[in-house]
């Protein structure tokens, strides 16, 4: 089974604390880990680190990286440029399929 995690957007909704260059998932907001990692925690039972995939923004790329320990850095998608949720789906999707026609996402 493999995992496909939407972490784009543009950081508008909880602004003034989420911004484009530091988005909600970046964010410790409840707790002392960003909402990133604990989503990283809450699939672990359920998906290892390296069935993991991640749709970002080419700004959060390298902090989605320092976020995600074990998620292989070449499962961490940039999208060439904000894409919607339907077609980061799509471009998620096309990554798992490229290395699992199999693959059950979630």
């Amino acid at each position: 089974m493999k995992a496909l995690i939407l972490a784009g957007g543009s950081g508008t909704r909880l602004w003034p604390m989420s911004l484009q260059k530091r988005p909600k998932q970046l964010l410790s907001i409840l707790g002392e880990s960003s909402l990133m990692t604990q989503t990283l925690a809450r699939l672990a039972p359920v998906v290892d680190a390296e069935d993991v995939y991640i749709v970002t923004s080419e700004q959060c790329a390298g902090d989605i990286v320092d976020h995600c320990p074990g998620v292989p850095e070449f499962q961490i998608i940039q999208e060439p440029f904000p894409l919607g949720t339907c077609l980061a789906v799509g471009l998620g999707l096309i990554h798992i399929s490229r290395s699992d026609p199999d693959a059950i996402v979630v």
